[in-house]
């Protein structure tokens, strides 16, 4: 994953994540859009229903940690994206602000 950047410094300003943690993605934070643009009767139905639903939360995996230059840290997580109607879904793994992810607490078997 980091083969192209050199781990020159100490601490280091990225980090992989063994194995991935399970964190919750707020999507309108991870994948930003320009939002509504358009009316609700301005758009045809096929896309209302089959377009990709990005907002809302949703679990993921965290994989790495890499420091940008103005020192924040983005976050490499895996998520499944659903469309609005919830027939269809894409997995994707994406680069996003650390704001846009919390730990998530996995089930626990009693």
């Amino acid at each position: 994953m980091f083969e192209h950047w050199p781990d020159e410094l100490t601490p280091s300003l990225r980090r992989e994540v063994h194995p991935p943690t399970p964190v919750t993605v707020d999507l309108g934070a991870a994948i930003p859009t320009d939002g509504a643009k358009f009316g609700a009767n301005e758009l045809p139905l096929r896309v209302r229903a089959g377009g990709l639903e990005l907002t809302g939360r949703v679990p993921g995996l965290l994989h790495a940690w890499a420091r940008s230059r103005d020192g924040d840290w983005i976050a490499l997580v895996s998520l499944t994206v659903k469309t609005s109607n919830g027939r269809g879904s894409i997995e994707i793994q994406q680069w996003c602000s650390q704001r846009a992810i919390q730990p998530r607490e996995t089930d626990k078997a009693t």
